[in-house]
């Protein structure tokens, strides 16, 4: 029972994920946002500034404990994802790791601000960048769902 809620969680955080990254591609396109897409910008920001141990402020915003929890198992897909759009961050002028950790940190705070461009401007090029990061990341996370067809460790030894 344990694997199927971490695999609930997982599908969950991946969902919710592709949502907001959608919903930053549309705001970037200059379209306005619902407010049920502002709840779902706000969750996806919460969250990540819970997963990403750099977050510095904003990992420390309050967060129920499943999300803790989601966010703990998230983590290393969220580093991966990171380095998985290396050459996307380059190509935007974001190559040292400061330049990266500030990005993302104004990600989060544009996220926990429901995607209010008055108060956090993102360029629409940054806009695009992010939705790509929350797409490799919740792409990630359905792999590692999926465990890429790879059996479990439990399994192969049940059938020996």
């Amino acid at each position: 029972m344990e694997d199927l809620n971490e695999a609930v969680q997982l599908f969950e955080a991946s969902s919710r994920l592709e949502s907001a990254a959608t919903i930053l591609h549309k705001i970037g396109a200059g379209e306005q946002s619902t407010a049920g897409e502002r709840q779902a910008l706000q969750w996806a920001g919460r969250f990540l500034a819970q997963v990403d141990w750099t977050a510095g402020r904003y990992g420390q915003a309050g967060v129920s404990g499943g999300l803790a929890v989601q966010a703990t198992a998230v983590r290393p897909t969220f580093y991966n994802a990171l380095i998985g759009i290396e050459r996307h961050f380059r190509d935007a002028g974001l190559r040292q790791e400061k330049d990266v950790i500030a990005f993302l940190r104004g990600c989060y705070s544009f996220l926990i601000g429901g995607g209010a461009q008055k108060k956090h401007r993102i360029s629409p090029e940054k806009l695009r960048l992010a939705s790509l990061f929350l797409r490799e990341l919740s792409q990630g996370l359905l792999v590692n769902l999926n465990r890429n067809g790879v059996p479990r460790e439990n399994e192969l030894l049940a059938t020996v």
